[in-house]
């Protein structure tokens, strides 16, 4: 999956401008693409983009598991089928005609059904102790803000540090998420984020 090479641009500079010694070496100019802002900045975006599993979150939990009883269905209606239902349905679906190099349509059809079957299975029993995430819950900036709150340790040998209403859009820390957040266009208030986030840690705790 390619980045967005605008949004990577922007989160750079603003990483740079937070923490200048992640700039590029002058004394290395053809390394410009490994300097650590560049992979701090790869860090965030897919945080956006590729909620990380650890949260527990299951997003397509329902439809996974509507899906395979729907699969086993179709599969067993399809082989009750008789030839001659299974002549006049590939008719009307104009499905009788089809190139030489490949497998038939009705049993080509039924093979992907099995194996679209035994995909949602998988998914479903690795998935199995995972929630489906709660309605409301905005997770890319629970992501987001989880990374930078790493990177802020990593940065400032110091934790991330609590904000509220105020300090949110007053504080070093709230600034910067309040500017990585509208960068990467995610409507959320850092403060909830946050909150949402050690409500999700404290759950973890409890279940464990």
């Amino acid at each position: 999956m390619a980045m967005d090479e605008k949004k990577l641009a922007k989160l750079e500079e603003l990483i740079q401008s937070t923490w200048p010694s992640t700039g590029p070496d002058p004394d290395y100019p053809f390394k410009q693409y490994v300097f650590p802002a560049r992979s701090l900045a790869v860090m965030i975006l897919g945080a956006s983009e590729v909620l990380p599993l650890e949260y527990g979150k299951f997003i397509d939990k329902e439809p996974i598991e509507k899906l395979i009883p729907a699969l086993k269905k179709l599969l067993k209606q399809l082989g009750r089928i008789s030839g001659q239902g299974a002549l006049e349905l590939k008719l009307h679906a104009d499905m009788l005609q089809y190139s030489s190099d490949r497998e038939e349509p009705f049993d080509e059809f039924s093979d992907y059904a099995r194996r679209l079957l035994r995909s949602a299975e998988y998914i479903a029993n690795k998935n199995s102790g995972l929630k489906p995430p709660h309605g409301g819950t905005n997770w890319r900036a629970i992501s987001v803000l989880d990374v930078c709150s790493e990177i802020w340790h990593q940065e400032t040998g110091e934790k991330a540090p609590r904000i509220n209403a105020e300090t949110q859009h007053s504080s070093p820390f709230g600034k910067f998420i309040n500017h990585v957040f509208r960068i990467l266009g995610i409507g959320a208030q850092p403060r909830v984020a946050q909150d949402k986030l050690r409500q999700w840690q404290q759950d973890e705790a409890q279940s464990t």
